[in-house]
């Protein structure tokens, strides 16, 4: 439990001061990023997360370039953010990449509509924060991967010595 509690202290609070320090734009993204793969039970999992986490938000940021660069109005974002909603809730269970594929230009549209920004800003910010949430939610995690120590200090026995 306490490998878990140091993994989440240090990796988020890392990951976002980071950013925050930075003045990169949007420091809750490294925040949530930094989370993503910590919160897998086992080294494997966060490591196969963190991987789910580039390739997802990489594809989806080319279908968020897409989607931005159509200049919907208010209405037709309101109707796209909705069925992108719909497909990130469809797929995210099933496939944690292919959710972050509808996720990201849903979440960029979002922030778009409330703050308006170019749409290379935004796609950047979001690629530079989540390599940074990533890489330092990775290394927290090595820092504080559990080893794996024998049950036994004796040494096995050589059971070839048994029939002599």
């Amino acid at each position: 439990m306490g490998r878990h509690v140091a993994r989440y202290l240090l990796g988020i609070a890392a990951a976002g001061l980071a950013v925050a320090t930075s003045g990169i734009g949007h420091p809750y993204w490294t925040f949530v990023t930094a989370s993503v793969p910590m919160s897998a039970p086992d080294l494997h999992a966060r490591l196969t997360r963190a991987a789910q986490r580039v390739i997802g938000t990489a594809a989806g940021l080319g279908a968020a370039a897409l989607v931005l660069a159509a200049h919907l109005s208010s209405y037709a974002a309101i109707i796209v953010i909705a069925v992108l909603q719909a497909c990130t809730e469809l797929t995210t269970g099933r496939n944690y990449s292919l959710g972050l594929v509808f996720f990201t230009p849903m979440a960029l549209l979002l922030g778009d509509l409330m703050l308006p920004a170019s749409i290379g800003t935004l796609l950047a910010q979001r690629a530079l924060e989540t390599l940074i949430g990533l890489t330092i939610a990775l290394a927290a995690t090595v820092i504080t991967h559990e080893r794996r120590t024998p049950t036994s200090r004796t040494p096995p026995r050589d059971h070839m010595l048994d029939n002599v």
